[in-house]
């Protein structure tokens, strides 16, 4: 008779467990549970031509930095890579792949837009091509840091002005966005270790996930 008692109260309770779990309203727990996968953008920087100064010349920077000519451009894609790819909300993957970095630097043109910016157009390159490139490199989105001026302002104060172009494609090559960042500075070194400069990629990194989620 007591087994009897205590399998028919073993029965209640788990007959009430379950109707708790399967209330309207309650989410199975794995779906709780569960984090949606950060989109993924692919990063690619500005060719060598595209970094420009209205006052420092090529040969100042090499002095400056100690490194090649060609690599100057190089400093800084990965300096804006690095910054870029320490925030959180999405993740970013750089594009290493030089073959692909050519076709892709050979198949765009760049029209100029206000304050010098760049408008990019992409219609000449191949949409496979384009899209496998994403895939290989396990991404959903396209950056492309078009350009990068480093300007000279006396006015009001004498100071440093860093203009970053930028466009960010989709999967299919349609244009999301375009913009430019920038911020001022006071000493060369600042372009590549700055607050102000990780303060407004910080901004970049936040507006391209609010435009991919």
């Amino acid at each position: 008779m007591k087994t009897i008692i205590f399998t028919l109260i073993a029965a209640v309770i788990m007959l009430l467990c379950g109707f708790g779990k399967n209330k309207p309203g309650n989410k199975p727990e794995n779906e709780n549970n569960s984090v949606k996968t950060a989109p993924t953008v692919l990063v690619i920087g500005f060719e060598k031509s595209q970094l420009s100064s209205n006052y420092y010349g090529i040969d100042y920077l090499v002095d400056k930095f100690g490194i090649s000519a060609d690599s100057i451009h190089i400093l800084f894609n990965r300096s804006i890579f690095k910054k870029l790819s320490s925030y959180k909300g999405i993740r970013f993957n750089e594009l290493s792949d030089e073959q692909s970095k050519e076709y892709f630097y050979q198949h765009i043109k760049y029209n100029k837009g206000l304050n010098n910016s760049h408008e990019i157009t992409v219609s000449d390159l191949n949409k496979d091509s384009y899209r496998k490139m994403l895939e290989k490199n396990h991404t959903e989105y396209l950056l492309f840091i078009s350009q990068y001026q480093i300007n000279w302002s006396g006015e009001p104060f004498n100071t440093l002005i860093h203009l970053l172009d930028y466009t960010l494609f989709d999967k299919d090559m349609n244009k999301i966005y375009s913009g430019q960042l920038f911020f001022d500075s006071e000493e060369i070194e600042s372009m590549v270790a700055t607050k102000k400069a990780e303060k407004k990629t910080y901004q970049l990194a936040q507006k391209i996930e609010k435009l991919v989620r």
